[in-house]
């Protein structure tokens, strides 16, 4: 899954997720990420294994927030 929307220089993207076994990595994900500097704001799903993430892309890129994603333990799912 994936939707990606600019606007007002944010980007939103919505993935899904591997990874999570309950509701706590949901929310440790979301906290980890909302640390990032550029990003907006994050909503993650337990158990539909989904993250929204809005994000400034002139602080932050796509492909750092799945880095960011992937040293928590967590994969961005192919096609996402």
């Amino acid at each position: 899954m994936s939707a990606n929307g600019s606007v007002n220089g944010r980007q939103s993207v919505t993935w899904r997720v591997s990874g999570f076994t309950c509701i706590t990595c949901a929310v440790g994900l979301e906290t980890v990420l909302s640390r990032n500097t550029g990003v907006l704001q994050v909503h993650a799903k337990y158990p539909e294994g989904t993250v929204r993430i809005e994000y400034d892309p002139g602080k932050i890129s796509a492909r750092g927030l799945k880095e960011a994603i992937a040293e928590m333990g967590f994969r961005v799912e192919a096609g996402a």
